[in-house]
């Protein structure tokens, strides 16, 4: 199971995101090469970054620690 962080290090949103994920442990790929917000488009439908490909086949786009949190939890991703 593994989880894709599609994002821009110039992003605030997708450094907390990585901070988030790297606080609870959660092993993930931080993809932040050529054009993220096209990678983002195909994947959610939105230029919104960052976009959190989940092991279930969903997606969170720009979301709160909070809402992310919970997602990981609802997956048992993190205790």
């Amino acid at each position: 199971m593994s989880i894709t962080v599609i994002g821009s290090d110039w992003c605030p949103d997708c450094r907390r995101t990585n901070a988030l994920l790297n606080r609870l442990g959660v092993p993930f790929t931080y993809d932040n090469e050529g054009d993220t917000k096209a990678k983002a488009r195909a994947v959610c439908g939105k230029n919104r970054i960052p976009c959190v490909c989940l092991p279930d086949g969903s997606f969170i786009t720009e979301p709160s620690d909070r809402e992310l949190e919970a997602k990981l939890r609802a997956l048992k991703l993190v205790k």
